[in-house]
């Protein structure tokens, strides 16, 4: 995830980005929304960042990315290609035809003032925008910002992105496809910042939140991307592998070790509750938690899995 300029923010928040950018590069962008007292406005005047966000979707240079698309449309080759039916002229197929399609729709959408991931596309269509790396098909989190107490004490963050986005005027943005808030409390994670993690925790409980706001827009960035967590144990160590929901057993296999992948048998699989649970992997296996599953097995979030492979 890249973040998108919105004013002077604490350095956690920057943290926060920097955490996600790790797992996502590239992937999407997110963008600080200010709702605290005294940061509804901008520092040289003119419209509040909310207000400004309905109007354009900013990219790090000030110009908004419907606006960069719609510009690549005029200076890549290959986009004029395609719109022409060049490519068609000199070999015809179906995916051609697709792709001259999808383009079309793209660049009406952009005409328009629509950013792309509005267009919600999936699948192939989705793939064929790929190699044009179009900024507004990117999703896009909103990190709203806000004071302590209107975050403190709710113990549901969901409901707080509701309420602060409705104050906002933010509701209809956010009903858009590739689009997503998470809140947070930029002076409150500037203070965690400052603690071990079990000071952290304790302060967290004195507020009545379950989790940091780092913890809660890295949950927001996996759910927006489509992505979970699997993870692999072993004497030595113990780690965490993002793949896109919906992933077979095997082909995770394959984000650890192409070998894995290919000499593919068996997952030894128990979620991550259970283990917890039972507090050892032979009591889970006493309990019937530890099961086998096949190469067609759909990874879950959580899940705790030790492939058996050939070699």
């Amino acid at each position: 995830m890249t973040a998108l300029p919105a004013g002077k923010s604490f350095d956690r928040l920057n943290k926060i980005r920097l955490s996600v950018e790790d797992c996502f590069v590239g992937a999407g962008f997110t963008r600080e929304i200010r709702l605290f007292r005294g940061g509804n406005r901008r520092v040289n005047g003119g419209a509040p960042p909310f207000q400004e966000l309905n109007e354009q979707e900013p990219d790090a240079s000030g110009t908004s990315m419907d606006q960069c698309d719609f510009a690549r449309f005029c200076g890549i080759g290959r986009l004029t290609k395609v719109l022409s039916g060049h490519s068609l002229k000199k070999s015809r197929s179906a995916d051609l035809e697709r792709e001259r399609d999808v383009v079309t729709i793209c660049r009406a959408a952009l005409e328009e003032g629509r950013p792309l991931r509005s267009l919600d596309l999936k699948g192939d269509d989705l793939k064929r925008l790929r190699g044009f790396q179009f900024l507004s098909a990117k999703p896009l989190l909103l990190v709203i910002n806000l004071d302590e107490a209107q975050l403190a004490g709710t113990g549901d963050a969901a409901a707080v992105v509701d309420r602060a986005a409705a104050d906002a005027g933010l509701g209809p943005f956010l009903t858009r496809a590739g689009t997503a808030a998470a809140a947070v409390c930029g002076k409150i994670e500037l203070e965690i910042s400052q603690l071990d993690a079990t000071d952290a925790a304790a302060f967290l409980a004195d507020l009545g939140l379950k989790e940091s706001g780092l913890d809660r827009v890295i949950r927001a960035s996996y759910d927006l991307l489509g992505y979970i967590s699997f993870f692999t144990v072993g004497e030595d160590e113990c780690r965490a592998w993002s793949i896109p929901r919906g992933t077979p057993a095997q082909l995770a296999a394959g984000e650890i070790h192409s070998d894995i992948a290919r000499g593919f048998i068996r997952a030894e699989v128990v979620h991550y509750d259970a283990l917890m649970a039972r507090g050892s992997m032979a009591a889970a296996r006493d309990h019937g938690e530890v099961r086998l599953e096949g190469k067609e097995y759909v990874v879950q979030d959580g899940d705790i899995i030790n492939f058996r492979f050939a070699t």
